[in-house]
């Protein structure tokens, strides 16, 4: 007795088991060929597979409004700065930060640094930034920037 494999199926070679299979595939190609086997859908409960998920409607109201031009800290990121220094002061700490250019800047708790992000600690060796992210979706992450003093 012999084994072999077709496509999913394992057919078993033996006396009278290679006519029976034969016959059963030809009755089921036969079958499909005189359309005894029609595929029909129906769609009750099921939403139709080729209207958009999104409504004309719908993506309007996504749309963004339009953006305010970027000023002061708002134009660089904290990626983009380079914390120097930290000093403190009657009423709490003051950040210095480089850009890429060299040029300085001073930074207080609450500014605004960055597109999303807001200075929401500063201590002796640190500054944090905690940004508030839309996505696509309409959805706000949020995300907590460290910016540290570099160690000698």
């Amino acid at each position: 007795m012999k084994c072999f494999c077709m496509g999913f199926m394992v057919v078993w070679i033996g006396l009278g088991h290679v006519a029976a299979v034969q016959a059963t595939q030809v009755t089921q190609l036969t079958e499909l060929k005189n359309g005894a086997h029609q595929f029909t859908y129906n769609s009750e409960n099921w939403s139709d597979p080729f209207v958009p998920f999104l409504r004309a409607t719908e993506a309007k109201q996504r749309e963004k409004p339009p953006e305010k031009p970027l000023v002061g800290m708002q134009r660089f990121e904290p990626g983009q700065l380079n914390l120097v220094g930290v000093v403190q002061t009657g009423a709490g700490y003051v950040a210095m930060v480089e850009d890429p250019t060299g040029k300085g800047y001073t930074i207080q708790e609450g500014m605004m640094l960055g597109r999303y992000g807001r200075v929401t600690g500063i201590a002796a060796d640190r500054i944090i930034v905690t940004q508030h992210i839309p996505d696509p979706l309409g959805k706000v992450r949020k995300s907590i920037v460290t910016m540290e003093l570099p160690t000698k």
